[in-house]
């Protein structure tokens, strides 16, 4: 049996930040599976070499066994995990659709963690969306799984306010206690019946779509505010990004400039519109740094990194880069790159 919990229950996962939720439920409240289920290695880095998901690190660190498999919902793994006689099953960002098949087969049900305050926020990425969309707050959600996407009954949830600054590793971060303690207490109060679950109230249902490159991609056409809360939700991951466009070449006699630039920060300076076409650069000042047009207010570029090279201020940029009032920064390169 699972120790510390009145039942044994199987983890399923594999983000980093669900290998930190299994590290502390075995480490902190003596809660550990009697199986762990991550996906199997994939290619990563420069050289393309299988690498484990970090649950599998963190199973293996904590002597526990290990199950990676991506066919979850195969007859054979349902068998696997009937044999285990696990009772329950505890879900942390394991990126995979469970079955009904799968999701009767263990009696108390399997149970996810989800960071936002459902219904609000279903899907895949929850957390840098609630920062895009200029949410106030959001939190972490235990409910029952159902065949339906993040539909199931409630069990418990707890409020996290999002501050102007944060950043998605920012919110990620200061979600974690709160999905830990909600999970130590599911683990606990399920197998001893000590729960009531609240239907979800599908009509106020919001989504949060699978996060993918082109939602880094900043298009200056939209509001100022709305740009930096892109940045702030899309920074880390996918990466935030837009191309300098220059008609000034210091090294040619004539011709162009277009350099791909990773944004990392900006802010909204108390300017009004200039007038100008969107991704206007209206000012590019050694000291003060670059300054946008955006299709309403202005924008302040004030960390960035060129392609190839390292992450500099506005201002390194300016000097180092010649950067003139009449510039562009746009959505597109050459070609629509």
């Amino acid at each position: 049996m699972s120790e510390g919990s009145t039942v044994p229950w199987v983890f399923l996962g594999s983000s980093s930040f669900a290998a930190s939720i299994l590290t502390d439920l075995a480490r902190r409240f003596s809660l550990r599976p009697v199986l762990v289920v991550t996906r199997p290695d994939k290619p990563a880095g420069r050289g393309w070499k299988l690498t484990p998901p970090p649950v599998a690190h963190a199973a293996r660190s904590l002597g526990l066994p290990l199950v990676q498999e991506d066919a979850v919902n195969s007859p054979d793994f349902i068998a696997r995990l009937a044999s285990t006689g696990a009772r329950m099953g505890l879900v942390v960002a394991f990126g995979r659709i469970l079955s009904e098949r799968l999701l009767e087969s263990l009696p108390l049900g399997f149970f996810n963690v989800h960071l936002s305050l459902l219904p609000e926020l279903r899907g895949a990425a929850p957390v840098p969306w609630a920062i895009a969309r200029g949410y106030s707050r959001t939190g972490v959600t235990v409910f029952k799984i159902v065949r339906e996407l993040d539909a199931g009954p409630i069990l418990s949830a707890a409020e996290v306010p999002i501050r102007p600054a944060d950043t998605a590793s920012d919110l990620f971060e200061r979600l974690y206690e709160p999905s830990l303690e909600l999970a130590a207490d599911a683990l606990r109060r399920v197998p001893a019946g000590d729960f009531v679950l609240t239907p979800q109230d599908h009509s106020r249902a919001t989504f949060a779509p699978r996060v993918t490159r082109e939602h880094g991609r900043l298009d200056p056409a939209v509001p100022a505010w709305k740009l930096e809360r892109l940045v702030r939700a899309f920074r880390d991951y996918p990466g935030t990004f837009a191309f300098w466009h220059s008609d000034f070449d210091p090294d040619r006699a004539a011709g162009s400039r277009v350099l791909r630039i990773r944004i990392l920060d900006v802010s909204l300076p108390p300017e009004p519109d200039t007038g100008h076409s969107a991704g206007y650069v209206f000012r590019a000042h050694p000291k003060e740094g670059l300054f946008v047009q955006a299709g309403l207010g202005v924008l302040r570029i004030d960390s960035l990194r060129p392609e190839g090279r390292s992450t500099m201020s506005g201002p390194e940029f300016v000097r180092g880069y010649r950067v003139r009032e009449g510039d562009f920064v746009l959505k597109y390169g050459k070609e629509g790159q």
